[in-house]
C-alpha cells in the first residue's frame, strides 16, 4: 500500500491499540485526490500477526463524513466515478527465534462471486523471508524477498492509485514528478530481492543486495484500455509481463555499502560516514516494424543499458 520510495508525503494518522489488537488510520493528501486508510491488525498468538486494511483513493471533492466511522466498509459505497478501493491482507509469522516470514496480498477493486466482472482482476503478492543471528562479534541478517504484480495493479479509468507531485528544479520552474501510491515499480512486475547485511553492535554496517526484474509493457503512460481509450473502462485482460514477452524490460542491479559510526566525543550528537556503490543493468526488448526493401518487416530491436552509482555522505543526529 506505502512505500518509502517518494519524497515526501503530507498525512494525518491516528492508532489505538491493545496487547493483541491494533486499530489504525490514515489520510494522506496528494493533488487533487484523497487517500483514506484503516487498517486492523490481530496479534492471534505471540509468533502469529494477521492484517486487513481497506483503502480507498477518492476525488479531492468526493469525501463523505461517512467515511470517518472507524467500522464503514469502503466496499459497500460503489461509486466508482469518484471512489477506487485497494484492500490488503498480511500475515507475520515467527516461528522461533531469529527468523521471519511475511506475505501481504493487494486487490484492487476486489469483487463478492455475485457481481459483475466487467474489469479484469488487479493484484499483486509480496512474500519473504528474515533471518537474524550472532556471528563473531556482531550480527548477520538475511533476507529474501519475491513480488508479482498484474498489468492492471492501481489503475483504474476514473480514479487510480497514480500520484503527482511537485519538484523544482534550479531555474526550470516546477515538474511533476509521477509515482505509484505503493509498490514503486507498479503492477506487470515480477521482482526478486536478496539482502545481506553484518552489523558490528554500535560501530559500523556493512551490506550486499542483489536485485532482478522483469516488466512488461504496462507504465505510467500506456493505457488500461485495449483500445487505447483513456476513458474507458481498465480492460487490458493479460498475464504479467504483459506483451507476450514482445515489449519486456529487464533489470538485474548489484550493491555494496557500509555505514560507520564515529567515534563519539560529546554524548549530545552522533556522526556517521556512509558509502554505496552500485552496478545497473537494463536490458529491453521490443518488436518493431523496420522499413525493407519494398515491405516492412518486423524485427526485434534489444537494447542495454549499464550503470554504476558511488554515494558517499556523512551524517549527523542529536
Amino acid at each position: 500500500m506505502f512505500d518509502s520510495h517518494r519524497d515526501y508525503d503530507e498525512y494525518f494518522r491516528f492508532s489505538a491499540f491493545s496487547q493483541k489488537f491494533k486499530y489504525e488510520w490514515l489520510n494522506v493528501f496528494y493533488s487533487g485526490k484523497l487517500l483514506m486508510a484503516h487498517r486492523l491488525e490481530y496479534r492471534l498468538f505471540p509468533s502469529l500477526v494477521f492484517a486487513l486494511s481497506e483503502n480507498i483513493m477518492c476525488a479531492s471533492d468526493a469525501f463523505n463524513p461517512r467515511y470517518i466511522n472507524p467500522a464503514f466498509i469502503f466496499h459497500n459505497w460503489y461509486d466508482r466515478d469518484n471512489i477506487n478501493s485497494l484492500a490488503q491482507l498480511e500475515i507475520d509469522f515467527v516461528p522461533f527465534n531469529g527468523y521471519r516470514f511475511y506475505t501481504q496480498a493487494a486487490f484492487d477493486q476486489i469483487r463478492a462471486p455475485w457481481e459483475n466482472d466487467d474489469e479484469p482482476a488487479a493484484w499483486g503478492v509480496i512474500a519473504g523471508v528474515e533471518h537474524s543471528r550472532p556471528a563473531f562479534k556482531g550480527i548477520v541478517s538475511l533476507s529474501l524477498e519475491c513480488a508479482y504484480t498484474t498489468p492492471l495493479l492501481y489503475r483504474r479509468d476514473l480514479v487510480d492509485f497514480i500520484t503527482l507531485s511537485d519538484t523544482k528544479a534550479n531555474n526550470a520552474g516546477h515538474t511533476l514528478a509521477i509515482d505509484y501510491t505503493g509498490y514503486p515499480y507498479g503492477g506487470d512486475a515480477v521482482v526478486i530481492q536478496l539482502d545481506a547485511k553484518y552489523r558490528f553492535p554500535g560501530s559500523a554496517l556493512v551490506y550486499s543486495r542483489l536485485f532482478g526484474m522483469i516488466h512488461g509493457n504496462m507504465n505510467f503512460f500506456a493505457s488500461h484500455n485495449k483500445d487505447g481509450n483513456n476513458t474507458g473502462l481498465a480492460n487490458i485482460n493479460d498475464k504479467t509481463p504483459s506483451g507476450s514477452g514482445d515489449e519486456m524490460e529487464q533489470t538485474f542491479g548489484i550493491s555494496l555499502g557500509a555505514d560507520y559510526a564515529l567515534p563519539q566525543r560529546v554524548s549530545w550528537h552522533k556522526i556517521s560516514v556512509w558509502t554505496n556503490l552500485s552496478y545497473i543493468v537494463k536490458k529491453n526488448k521490443l518488436m518493431i516494424s523496420a522499413e525493407g526493401t519494398g515491405e516492412n518487416i518486423v524485427c526485434r530491436k534489444e537494447g542495454a543499458a549499464q550503470d554504476f552509482q558511488i554515494t558517499l555522505g556523512m551524517g549527523i543526529s542529536f
